[in-house]
């Protein structure tokens, strides 16, 4: 009887402590995506992340969360995160459930696009296309591929101005909110370029200087830009204890 007692007793506190856990709800959820529509992106990605992380929450709540991490990096300007943030997705969650996965594969294409790695951008297009032939996701990943020769087969959303009312209707019944490039966004190219002549200075070993020179403050806070920095530290002492034997 004492045994079913302290049995019951600690079924109780461990699902009391489980449900202390389940700390973030879809109002939290609502929250962020506030925060991300007015623009308070900073704000929007550390709840998202927290909400994300948080393993008691419905894993459809987390799901979204995780998704609009990259999103909001990509507005924050920082592709190089962004791209970490949709393989983390991608790899958490394409598992079957494809809420937001076509969406993750264009936006990985995009962001590669922009950083100039076009063939890991194409690969994610096509990617997109050949698991979801029907959809905004791959119609968009379609005409990213025409710009660069390649036609594909199936839908198109056209990026020219809407014919009619009821076309401008249908577009916008299909067209989500989980584009950060929709509406003409664009990353900073200049910033790209330096944080890229940076990355290929380090890796080749040469012109790290000359590359670091153009590097500018706000540029420095990337993380990208840091770990660049402190591959290239570590580069330089392993040559120094080389050539010392």
């Amino acid at each position: 009887m004492k045994k079913r007692f302290f049995l019951s007793v600690f079924l109780m506190v461990l699902f009391g402590v489980s449900s202390a856990f389940a700390y973030y709800t879809y109002r939290d959820l609502d929250e962020a995506n506030r925060m991300r529509d007015c623009g308070d992106f900073y704000g929007a990605r550390s709840l998202y992340q927290r909400i994300a992380d948080d393993n008691y929450s419905d894993p459809q709540l987390q799901r979204n969360a995780a998704y609009f991490i990259g999103f909001c990096d990509v507005k924050l300007g920082n592709p190089w995160r962004a791209l970490d943030s949709y393989h983390w997705f991608l790899n958490r969650f394409d598992n079957g459930n494809t809420n937001l996965i076509p969406d993750a594969l264009f936006v990985l294409g995009r962001t590669y696009e922009d950083i100039g790695d076009l063939n890991n951008a194409k690969f994610y297009y096509r990617e997109c296309i050949n698991r979801f032939q029907y959809g905004e996701f791959p119609a968009k990943s379609r005409e990213r591929l025409r710009i660069y020769g390649e036609y594909t087969a199936g839908p198109y959303i056209t990026t020219n101005l809407v014919q009619n009312a009821d076309a401008e209707k249908s577009a916008k019944a299909v067209k989500s909110n989980s584009d950060p490039f929709d509406g003409g966004f664009s990353l900073n190219k200049d910033m790209i370029s330096r944080v890229n002549g940076l990355i290929q200075a380090v890796s080749k070993l040469e012109g790290v200087e000359e590359a670091f020179a153009k590097i500018t403050p706000e540029d420095q806070k990337l993380e990208v830009v840091k770990e660049n920095l402190r591959i290239y530290q570590e580069k330089q002492k392993f040559e120094s204890l080389h050539e010392i034997k």
